[in-house]
Formats: structure tokens, C-alpha cells, sequence
């Protein structure tokens, strides 16, 4: 079992039907809080505010409808531009995820090694999970918007952004954000080898 293993059982290809009709879809994982599950992804994806509804999560071979709580969306930019590209959810049924995983962007470095983790739409084989390999090159600003050096393909929004502390062991990888949207968003720099993703401690302010 590599390092990734573990993250990987916990991360998901997603779809939502929002309230328009339109039909979203990228990647979603689960993180541990205070004894408790909850699924995170992209707010471009889980758009709408229902205090509940469902969403499709791909596991055990197929697309399984999962209802869920919502426990949080994003909240808009200090630039009123957009909003903090993050949702929250609680299913109402657990997934199977394996062991626990750390999550936290302490340690994380300019210049440091990184994973992304997701389904790129264009993959018709869902039961495997792509990762893409990138550099951290910094915080944007205040809204712990981070950046990274990596070609990341649509899918992707939702997914982990997982390093391993310098010093630390490679066995011990950590959740560090959640990927923005793809291939734009006012949290990214508006080239074709950058990425953009929200610190997780986004998502576990919603909680």
C-alpha cells in the first residue's frame, strides 16, 4: 500500500443535479472532524443551498444517490467577485473510507511536492483515481487561496490536495485543500500550468 492509498479510498467522483436542472459533476472526499464524516467538494459543483438533497457518489462498482445535510457553502470573496470554492456535506449514509487521514496545510512550503487527486470527466473508468503531480508555489492572499504548478484536467474541482510535511515520513500524508474550479477562477493565475485550490481549513471553518 503506498502513501496515497488511503487518501485515495476516501475520494469520489460526484454528480449534482442543481435546482436548474443542470447536471454538475467532479470529485468529492471525506475527512474526519471531531469524530464525525463529512464529504467536502467544490461549491461550483454542489450549488444550491437546500438544507438537504441528494448527490450522486460513485462507489462499490456504481453511481449510488446519496442524500445529504448540507453543512456549509463557501462564503463570497472579499472581493464580492465570487465565493470560497468549497461545500460541505453530510451523507446520511457512511462511505467506505479506510483509514483516517490528517488534515492540515501546516507544513506546507513554497516549492513543495504536492498530489492531486480526482476523475477527470474525460475517464470513463470511475473505480480509478488520477493523480497529478505538482509544485506548491504559495497563498495568494487572505483568502487562503493556494497556488501549484500542475496540469489538472475538468473532473478534477473537489478533489484533495495532498502533500507530506518535509521531515516527516511519506507514510504520513496530509489533506491540505480542496481544487478551485478549473481552468479559471478568481483564486488562480490565468495560465495553462497553474491551478488553484482553497486551503482546507476553509472547509473545516463550515463546520
Amino acid at each position: 500500500m503506498t502513501a496515497l492509498d488511503a487518501i485515495k479510498q476516501r475520494t469520489f467522483p460526484v454528480k449534482y443535479r442543481n435546482r436548474d436542472g443542470d447536471l454538475m459533476s467532479g470529485t468529492a472526499f471525506v475527512i474526519d472532524h471531531q469524530g464525525k464524516e463529512y464529504l467536502v467538494t467544490a461549491h461550483h459543483i454542489v450549488t444550491d443551498d437546500a438544507p438537504s438533497s441528494r448527490i450522486e457518489v460513485f462507489h462499490g462498482g456504481k453511481w449510488i444517490e446519496e442524500w445529504y445535510t448540507l453543512v456549509g457553502l463557501g462564503p463570497v470573496l472579499s472581493d464580492r467577485s465570487s465565493k470560497v470554492d468549497v461545500a460541505v456535506l453530510k451523507l446520511w449514509n457512511s462511505l467506505p473510507t479506510g483509514a483516517s487521514v490528517a488534515v492540515s496545510s501546516a507544513g506546507l512550503v513554497d516549492g513543495q511536492v504536492v498530489h492531486i487527486l480526482g476523475f477527470p470527466t474525460a475517464k470513463s473508468a470511475f473505480s480509478t483515481v488520477t493523480v497529478v503531480t505538482g509544485t506548491f508555489t504559495g497563498f495568494r492572499d487572505e483568502e487562503s487561496c493556494m497556488h501549484f504548478e500542475a496540469e489538472a484536467t475538468k473532473g478534477m474541482s473537489g478533489g484533495p490536495v495532498v502533500f507530506v510535511p518535509e521531515g516527516q515520513s511519506s507514510s504520513e500524508p496530509r489533506i491540505a485543500g480542496v481544487v478551485a474550479h478549473i481552468p479559471s477562477t478568481p483564486c488562480s493565475v490565468p495560465l495553462p500550468s497553474t491551478m488553484a485550490a482553497y486551503d482546507i481549513r476553509r472547509a473545516i471553518d463550515l463546520i
